[in-house]
């Protein structure tokens, strides 16, 4: 899987909504720890 993102077209899937920001960073680690490549935005 070595092609290049410019290549490939992105689907993005939005999973949670949060007030609390501090919420919203603890889901975010518990993404990464399940190997997803999270963000907030």
């Amino acid at each position: 899987m070595n092609e290049k993102v410019e290549d490939k077209k992105l689907y993005r899937v939005q999973v949670g909504a949060f007030a609390v920001k501090e919420n919203a960073e603890n889901f975010l680690k518990k993404l990464k720890a399940e190997g997803y490549d999270a963000i907030i935005v």
